[in-house]
């Protein structure tokens, strides 16, 4: 009898082989679908590339794909990349990774000197990730999802032209945001000022950050006055706050009478937290070109720079 004919013919052989040519089958279709992933991401890539003009720059000198059985990596070296003249990004290697399992779009890792500028404002950072999903279907009005971004960020430093109160370091920073509306073009400020006019805010759904001697986990919602400054309205735990008064005190930021007002405030927000500690519940406004905590104003904020055009009335 043939093998062939035996394995026909014998349960056990029949059930061992079926076995092996369905883990064979899966393994082709899983070889398949990391090859078709690989390849969209490497046209996405070169599409950035290509569309590189004076507006819109994406460069990288030499990449490398690798992955998990579940991940593509598509490793970037030398990657540089800028929007409009005040806004760029560059890091030795930048690493595009994406799901298998979701159609979502993939998520970008800087990994090592990474500097750039965001409205003009100089920063650099040990690590960043980023990532955004576009919804489901376009935004119909300004109470509908138009882009959703999160960001992670350690040893965040920012360059301001004056030195920010506490720290100009962000240690720690995990933020997840929704973009409501049609999202706008941000580095075309005739796009951000319509959008703005027609009511577009961004909700804050996590703010999670290491300031100074400030832990801060927040939400809330950011808007633009109407010529184009951030204002927006927030409220959660702060840890450190006492620290962090007793250095905005002695470096003159605020007096004793706000510094007084300001315990006070916080004294009858503070709510029980973990291990019977007390971490307040605090409301932080800005607005006027300045930061609020509670009723006061800690100090000022760098102004955002935009194009004459942003701000014609």
């Amino acid at each position: 009898m043939s093998y062939a004919a035996r394995v026909l013919s014998h349960r056990a052989l029949r059930r061992h082989h079926l076995g092996g040519l369905a883990l064979l089958f899966l393994l082709i279709v899983w070889a398949l679908m990391w090859g078709h992933a690989a390849y969209r991401l490497h046209q996405a890539v070169d599409a950035l590339a290509a569309r590189s003009d004076a507006s819109f720059t994406f460069r990288f000198d030499s990449r490398s794909t690798d992955g998990t059985p579940l991940t593509v990596h598509v490793h970037m070296y030398g990657f540089e990349a800028a929007f409009g003249p005040d806004n760029a990004i560059q890091s030795d290697e930048a690493v595009l990774y994406l799901d298998l399992l979701s159609n979502r779009p993939a998520s970008l890792k800087l990994k090592s000197s990474i500097k750039g500028k965001l409205k003009g404002l100089p920063f650099d950072a040990a690590f960043l990730k980023l990532g955004l999903t576009p919804p489901d279907k376009p935004a119909q009005s300004d109470d509908d999802t138009g882009l959703s971004l999160w960001i992670k960020a350690s040893t965040l430093m920012l360059y301001p032209a004056k030195h920010l109160p506490l720290s100009d370091m962000i240690a720690d920073l995990d933020m997840s945001l929704r973009v409501m509306g049609t999202p706008p073009d941000f580095t075309q400020t005739a796009q951000v000022k319509s959008w703005n006019e027609a009511s577009g805010i961004i909700e804050i759904d996590q703010l999670n950050a290491q300031w100074g001697p400030l832990t801060l986990a927040m939400k809330g919602t950011l808007g633009l006055s109407p010529d184009l400054q951030p204002e927006g309205a927030f409220s959660g735990r702060i840890d450190g706050l006492g620290e962090a008064l007793d250095e905005l005190t002695a470096d003159g930021q605020i007096g004793k009478k706000q510094r007084a007002l300001l315990t006070a405030s916080m004294e009858s927000l503070a709510r029980p937290a973990f291990g019977n500690a007390s971490s307040p519940i605090v409301p932080v406004t800005i607005q006027s070109g300045g930061f609020y905590l509670g009723p006061v104003r800690l100090f000022d904020l760098p102004r955002l720079n935009w194009t004459p055009a942003a701000t014609e009335k």
